[in-house]
C-alpha cells in the first residue's frame, strides 16, 4: 500500500471518528428527553455516512459535497431531538406539582367535618 494512500485512510478515519463524537451530542440530548441514546446517534450518523460513501464512488466529487450531508443531517436531527418532547427534569417537575396539588386537596377536604344524616327508625 502506498504511503500517501495509507495517510489518506488515516485522515478519513480520524475525521469520521471526530464527526461521530460530535453526533454523540445528539444522543445525549435524546437521552435527556427519554429517547434512545444509541438510536439517535447511530441512525443520524449513518444516513450522511451512506450518502458520503455514495458520493465517493462518483469520480471528481468535491470534498465539500461529501461533508455537507453531515452538517445538514446534524442540524435536522438536532431540531428533531429538541422538539421531540419534554426532558426528564420537566416530567419530574410536573409530577411533583401534581402531587403537591393532590396533597393540598386532601388536606382541604380532610379538615372539613363530614356530616352524615341521622337515620330515623
Amino acid at each position: 500500500m502506498d504511503k500517501d494512500l495509507l495517510t489518506a485512510w488515516i485522515v478519513i478515519i480520524a475525521v469520521l471518528v471526530i464527526i461521530f463524537c460530535i453526533y454523540c451530542t445528539l444522543g445525549s440530548l435524546a437521552k435527556k428527553r427519554g429517547r434512545s441514546y444509541w438510536g439517535w446517534t447511530i441512525i443520524s450518523f449513518s444516513i450522511p455516512l451512506i450518502s458520503a460513501l455514495f458520493f465517493l464512488q462518483i469520480e471528481g466529487t468535491p470534498i465539500l459535497v461529501i461533508f455537507v450531508p453531515f452538517l445538514i443531517v446534524y442540524i435536522i436531527s438536532l431540531l428533531a431531538v429538541l422538539l421531540s418532547g419534554k426532558t426528564d427534569e420537566q416530567k419530574k417537575k410536573e409530577l411533583w406539582e401534581a402531587e403537591e396539588i393532590r396533597h393540598m386537596v386532601e388536606r382541604k377536604y380532610a379538615n372539613t367535618i363530614s356530616v352524615t344524616p341521622n337515620k330515623t327508625e
